[in-house]
Order: structure tokens, then C-alpha cells, then sequence
């Protein structure tokens, strides 16, 4: 699962990004995006793959609740997206990787070689509902993330 960052995204911050100098562009906005890169992963994604209220004894007990035959997930019901971590080797794998110079982007990302099972949990299985985990918690911090991409932006600019 990947979600992909870039100010293009945050309409604010490209607005704002047009006053700064054309030379430190490329190098204010890589800054910013890791600011907000950094809300989404600590406040956002990583709480939601390190849920540790169920173990997968309980969750066996409970009927299995990411079951596909169930038609949805029965755990969590406000925030079905969550993923229970037993080894936190899911968490672990969330790398980020920043490209770009002039117009950079901000690509978060869960490594399959750190854990090969990750594309099941999120895509689902033929037995398994999938989370779109990356996805939800993205929707969830945007705000959040725009407000740190905004003030890092705001405070490069010489006034």
C-alpha cells in the first residue's frame, strides 16, 4: 500500500509556496512535506497499525471479525481500518521516500520485504476483508497535515 504527498495536495501551500525565492522552492517544499509526513505517520498511521486491543485469540473467539464472510468488518466499527499488530513487523515496514527537486513528492510506503504478508492485509484475501488503512488515516490527518505544511512554508518565507 503507498500513498503519495505533494503540495499539489494541499492548495494552501502551493499558493504559498509561489512567494517563496524560485531557488529555495524545491528545498522548502521537500521540507514541508516531510513536516506533514511526519503528523501522518506518528499521529495517524502508526496508531492504526499497532492496535493492540485484540489478540488473535480473542479475535478467534470473537468469530473472526475481518472474515469476508461476514460482508464487513465486525470489530471497530468506527474505525474498521485498524490493524491488530502481534509482532509490530507491519509497523516496521512503513518506510518514506522523498524524489523529486522542484516539484518534490513524498511517497509512504509499507516494504513487502520487511513483511511480505502486508499486500493481504490491506488488499484482503479471498477469506479476508482488506483495510485501507493508508487510505483512512490519510482522510483522517489531512487537516492536520496542511496546518504543518502551511506553517512550515509560512515560516521559510522572508517577510
Amino acid at each position: 500500500m503507498t500513498v503519495r504527498l505533494d503540495t499539489n495536495d494541499f492548495y494552501v501551500a502551493q499558493r504559498l509556496l509561489k512567494r517563496v525565492e524560485k531557488s529555495t522552492r524545491g528545498k522548502v517544499a521537500k521540507k514541508a512535506l516531510m513536516a506533514g509526513g511526519q503528523v501522518y505517520l506518528k499521529k495517524y498511521l502508526m496508531p492504526a497499525l499497532l492496535r493492540r486491543d485484540h489478540t488473535l485469540k480473542s479475535l478467534a473467539k470473537m468469530g473472526h471479525p475481518y472474515a469476508r464472510r461476514h460482508g464487513a468488518i465486525g470489530v471497530h466499527q468506527t474505525n474498521p481500518w485498524v490493524v491488530h499488530s502481534h509482532t509490530g513487523k507491519l509497523a516496521r515496514s512503513v518506510k518514506a521516500k522523498m524524489s523529486g527537486n522542484r516539484n518534490p513528492s513524498l511517497e509512504i510506503y509499507s516494504d513487502s520485504s520487511i513483511a511480505p504478508y502486508n499486500r493481504f492485509v490491506f488488499k484482503g484475501t479471498k477469506k479476508m476483508l482488506g483495510r485501507n488503512t493508508f487510505g483512512e488515516s490519510l482522510r483522517q490527518g489531512k487537516e492536520e497535515m496542511a496546518h504543518v505544511i502551511m506553517n512550515t512554508v509560512l515560516d521559510s518565507i522572508k517577510i
